[in-house]
């Protein structure tokens, strides 16, 4: 269980500060349950999780300082996510269980998608949903390693950047 003052990574709200436990009382939830009380440091506004059961499994610390310079040297072997079948449905399906694995290597994986297909389709339309995942996973990739590293949000987005940078595309079909 983790303790009041703590950083945590929640779901796709990103880096939070647990500010209570204990029960809410709030119209509507079961007042002999106890809750985390969060803070997102990138959002205004309070989020409320239970302590227990599947909601509290998709927090988790925040990476440490040593392991987000670690996995800013590993972003270039991290593969993009993978979608056979290039159809909103199937792009969207994948894209948002990325998003909702809470860890760095899958938000990777949809930047590198991502910036696969603006590459392979330049002169074709990009459709806003690819871009607004694109968005959120850097939005929530930046955040936590901005956290960890203790540099600005500009800065690591500049090294993420970096590190994502894709090789020209190639004669075989990637997507």
């Amino acid at each position: 269980m983790f303790q009041v003052g703590e950083p945590v990574v929640y779901g796709t709200t990103g880096v939070c500060t647990i500010v209570s436990i204990g029960p809410l009382s709030m119209h509507g939830v079961d007042r002999k349950r106890q809750y985390y009380t969060l803070q997102p440091l990138h959002q205004d506004g309070s989020v409320y999780v239970p302590a227990e059961g599947e909601k509290g499994k998709a927090m988790r610390p925040p990476l440490t300082r040593e392991e987000a310079q670690q996995f800013l040297e590993h972003i270039p072997e991290i593969k993009p996510c993978q979608i056979q079948h290039f159809n909103y449905k199937q792009r969207t399906d994948i894209f948002s269980a990325a998003l909702h694995e809470n860890n760095c290597d899958s938000l990777v994986g949809i930047i590198k998608a991502v910036e696969q297909k603006k590459q392979r389709f330049r002169e074709k339309q990009q459709y806003n949903a690819d871009n607004n995942f694109h968005k959120r996973a850097m939005n929530l990739l930046c955040g936590e390693l901005s956290y960890a590293l203790g540099l600005s949000f500009a800065e690591v987005r500049e090294l993420v950047a970096a590190a994502v940078r894709l090789p020209a595309p190639s004669a075989e079909k990637v997507i």
